[in-house]
């Protein structure tokens, strides 16, 4: 028979062990000496088991950038896109493999996947599209219907992952020689004029990023806006995150910035 008795006083001393007593430990360092000890071990003991879950239940992130060339029409901007792909199947076929190019409805949005070095990529490739540079404060692949024309002067890639954390920095590099690939390609097909900035979108953060009630009774919109030396920016939503970055290289200081950003404010 099961003694409630002696269970229920074990999650008291539970609760008084893992809990109330280190929380009243660190509440009187930090009155005397500026320091939370049990929080600190906490914290970390935490994010830990995060990092783990996240073999089980993978983290997703979006890598977006654009080029911009002399406007062409649009059937023949396909046809450089699924040149682009036939082309380095063909140049790295023992690297990388595509899967079948295919397009939506609109007959503009070409879609693919790409495995390389064990891990699958997929692959939006926008056609008919009004070039500007990322900006945090706008919606980067929404595009005006004012704004179609059987013409286009750019192409927008987004490029989406799946990956545990311990991966993250396989990721990157996998994921920058597939942007090197592309970048390549892309300047034997077509007259660049230039490339944008690159910008990784995570989502959803959790739930640490908050806004009080008023804002939230408001329904405002609310970012942060973080600006680091490196020129590298880091725009916060309530829902998601933004990492911009000033060229398409994926270089330590944004694996940096990446792995800081899911470190607090994703896991």
């Amino acid at each position: 028979m099961v003694d409630l008795l002696s269970i229920f006083y074990g999650a008291c001393t539970f609760v008084l062990l893992t809990i109330i007593i280190p929380k009243a430990v660190d509440a009187i360092l930090g009155h005397f000496l500026n320091e939370k000890v049990f929080s600190r071990i906490w914290t970390w003991m935490t994010k830990t088991f995060k990092k783990f879950l996240t073999r089980l239940e993978p983290i997703k992130t979006c890598f977006q950038f654009r080029i911009r060339f002399e406007p062409r029409e649009l059937s023949e901007v396909k046809t450089k896109v699924r040149q682009l792909i036939e082309d380095i199947s063909k140049k790295r076929g023992e690297q990388i493999k595509f899967s079948p190019l295919t397009w939506n409805e609109a007959d503009d949005i070409g879609s693919t996947k790409a495995l390389y070095n064990r891990r699958e990529f997929g692959m939006d490739i926008y056609t008919s599209i009004e070039y500007r540079d990322f900006d945090p404060e706008q919606d980067i692949l929404k595009v005006s219907k004012k704004t179609f024309s059987s013409f286009s002067d750019s192409i927008a890639f987004s490029i989406e992952a799946d990956f545990p954390f311990q991966e993250l920095d396989q990721m990157l590099l996998s994921l920058s020689a597939l942007t090197s690939f592309i970048k390549e390609e892309l300047n034997e097909k077509l007259p660049i004029i230039e490339f944008s900035k690159g910008m990784f979108t995570l989502s959803p953060l959790k739930g640490d990023f908050t806004v009080d009630h008023w804002i939230k009774e408001k329904k405002f919109d609310v970012s942060l806006l973080l600006k680091a030396r490196e020129r590298i920016l880091v725009n916060l939503y309530p829902k998601k995150a933004e990492l911009i970055f000033p060229t398409l290289q994926i270089d330590e200081k944004v694996s940096e910035y990446l792995r800081g950003t899911l470190l607090n404010y994703y896991l």
